[in-house]
């Protein structure tokens, strides 16, 4: 496969349409996982460049705005232990279930999901300026556009049949990670000292 931006491009509008289809073809080409590895910081990086660029060209953007998002530094770090822990619920969690995906399948899916809101995020940060309320529905539709193509991606590399079954397991798992980190947190707190 060329690697140009254009065929890229190309191959993450098709996989907004066929889905299962686009993501075996990113699955064919097998690429090692170092590679892989290199590919979501790189996403990650695009994707928090384009993150503070579009808070700075919202409008009315307030300093606690900035502050908020912290710095780029911060928001990649944040970015990449996210990613990484979403390929690791993908893996195991499918695996769990009955799943038969490779690890390197579920690192694969995760970034060209990344890229392609990416791509959808570029074409937001370029609306932030001239049309706000347009890229905020770019911004809803995208949501929609990551669980529509996240449970096809499982789907195909666990072998799963039920899209409906796995839509479910996701919002399962996406809520119990986050009560598991909530409580991790609140533990973390109770254990320093002066924490509430």
């Amino acid at each position: 496969m060329d690697f140009s931006l254009t065929n890229l491009l190309r191959l993450a509008r098709y996989t907004a349409v066929n889905p299962r289809d686009g993501a075996q073809q990113v699955l064919d080409l097998n690429l090692p996982r170092d590679v892989l590895w290199k590919m979501l910081v790189l996403t990650v990086v695009i994707s928090t460049l384009l993150t503070h660029v579009g808070v700075m060209l919202m409008p009315g953007t307030s300093l606690l705005m900035t502050e908020v998002i912290g710095s780029p530094v911060l928001t990649g770090v944040v970015q990449v232990g996210l990613l990484v822990l979403m390929v690791y619920c993908v893996y195991w969690i499918g695996r769990a279930m009955g799943g038969t995906a490779a690890f390197d399948d579920a690192l694969a899916m995760v970034i060209w999901l990344q890229f392609i809101m990416v791509c959808v995020q570029v074409i937001q940060t370029a609306l932030l300026p001239i049309a706000p309320m347009l890229a905020g529905l770019l911004g809803l539709a995208s949501i929609v556009l990551f669980f529509w193509l996240l449970t096809h991606f499982v789907a195909l590399i666990h072998g799963f049949k039920s899209l409906p079954s796995v839509f479910i397991i996701i919002i399962a798992a996406i809520f119990g990670v986050i009560f598991g980190l909530s409580l991790l947190l609140a533990l973390i707190s109770l254990s320093v000292p002066g924490g509430v």
